[in-house]
């Protein structure tokens, strides 16, 4: 299983190292634009690790030839000042931004200040 995320194969099997080897060789023969590509093994790396950009499709692959399209469409909450957040202002999905802030009675934890987010693109 891999992800292609910008310049970069996130993998979790060594089985496709030789996939990845021959693709940055071919990238990095001569300049063709592309920058560097990077190869790193999937248990090391979170979504919060990756830089990804809303709308872009990335490519995510399965079990040897199972190839799905990945598109990040939407950012529910921004947060400010927030001690669980590894960036401020930091962005999350509905679900993770709920789990990692309110216990399972719906009760604030920690102190933080959240916002719903919009992306500005959507009104394009």
């Amino acid at each position: 299983m891999f992800f292609s995320l910008e310049f970069s194969f996130i993998n979790s099997s060594l089985k496709f190292v030789w996939f990845f080897r021959t693709i940055v060789e071919w990238a990095e023969s001569r300049d063709r634009g592309y920058g560097k590509f990077q190869v790193a093994k999937m248990e090391d790396y979170t979504f919060n690790d990756l830089n990804i950009k809303i709308g872009f499709p990335y490519l995510y692959s399965h079990q040897g030839d199972c190839e799905h399209i990945v598109t990040i469409t939407d950012i529910r909450w921004v947060t400010k000042s927030d001690s669980f957040a590894p960036d401020d202002p930091c962005f999350f999905c509905d679900v993770c931004f709920k789990m990692l802030h309110y216990d399972s009675e719906g009760n604030k934890l920690g102190d933080f200040l959240a916002y719903a987010y919009v992306d500005p693109g959507t009104f394009n």
